[in-house]
């Protein structure tokens, strides 16, 4: 279940927030000269987005909507034992 919940996050696109640490410098002068200098990690949250992924999204609608979005289509033949198969092509 996991999996396919990630393939559908993956074809609809999504958003999450990055935890990102981030250097801050503070120098102190006094008289034109550097009197102390100080450094800090300070960590930052960033929304990152994923853009929907039109692979994934084709593969989910391949398997989770068979009928509607499979490539091949079965028409029946004249011969009743017979089965002919249809490639449909975009092109």
């Amino acid at each position: 279940m996991d999996v396919a919940d990630r393939l559908h996050q993956r074809a609809m696109g999504f958003e999450y927030m990055e935890a990102k640490a981030h250097k801050l410098k503070t120098v102190e002068y006094k008289n034109g000269k550097m009197v102390k200098e100080t450094e800090r990690l300070e960590t930052i949250m960033l929304k990152r987005v994923v853009p929907p992924d039109s692979t994934a999204c084709i593969f989910w609608l391949k398997n989770r909507r068979k009928v509607e979005w499979r490539e091949r289509v079965e028409a029946p033949h004249d011969d009743a034992n017979e089965v002919i198969t249809l490639e449909i092509s975009d092109k």
